[in-house]
């Protein structure tokens, strides 16, 4: 009864739309709580889950964007430390070279 209500075919979209916690359980107040709101608004359940797929794809493509950035600064900071690395070795190189030993000791 509550599919032919809510307008929806997919009863596992309205399960998910009433699990306010997504907690994969509902209790009583958060069903009646979420469907007393539904009822009340001039929205179907079904113009709900689109409404928040369509938030849920937004926040996707942002996350993935994200990730990317996330990836371009850790590469920046591999080739930062690799470069800070070659410095230090070549650094080091140096003070032990006879060279250097000899202009310090003098």
């Amino acid at each position: 009864k509550l599919k032919h209500l809510a307008n929806v075919e997919d009863m596992i979209c309205i399960y998910e739309l009433l699990d306010i916690k997504a907690n994969e359980q509902i209790c009583i107040d958060d069903f009646c709580g979420r469907l007393w709101q539904t009822c009340r608004s001039k929205t179907s359940l079904a113009q709900e889950v689109k409404r928040m797929s369509m938030q849920i794809e937004v926040m996707k493509k942002h996350m993935h964007e994200a990730a990317a950035q996330r990836q371009e600064v850790l590469e920046l900071l591999r080739a930062q430390a690799h470069a800070i690395a070659e410095l230090r070795t070549e650094m080091q190189a140096k003070r032990e070279s006879p060279l250097h030993k000899l202009a310090a000791s003098a």
